[in-house]
């Protein structure tokens, strides 16, 4: 599996959307300008970031990854959107239906 990349987005907001996605991550890399995130899926589906986790137990996801243990759950049909803020902001955000496969749309904002 190959990571989607939103980098070279050009206007906000930017909308993207992909299907299928199985249960293991789907990495989509975001663009530096894009400062708020909505991640909406079809289905139940887990969010992660570059870094996830507690001091001690910090998990990196990959593309194609295994989904581990610090991830935010999405319910079918709900949102979940994110700021991204200061030189500490996540480049990528993955997905991973919980089961089965998902569909989901992102969307980009400045």
């Amino acid at each position: 599996m190959a990571a989607v990349d939103l980098s070279t987005a050009s206007v906000t907001p930017w909308v993207s959307r992909t299907a299928s996605i199985g249960t293991t991550w789907q990495e989509f890399s975001l663009p530096d300008w894009a400062k708020t995130i909505t991640i909406t899926p079809d289905a139940a589906a887990v969010v992660a970031f570059d870094s996830a986790g507690i001091v001690g137990d910090i998990e990196t996801p990959a593309d194609g990854g295994a989904v581990g243990d610090h991830y935010q759950s999405v319910a079918s049909g709900s949102s979940f959107e994110f700021v991204r803020i200061g030189s500490l902001r996540a480049s990528s955000v993955f997905v991973a239906a919980v089961s089965g496969t998902v569909n989901v749309c992102i969307t980009l904002a400045a």
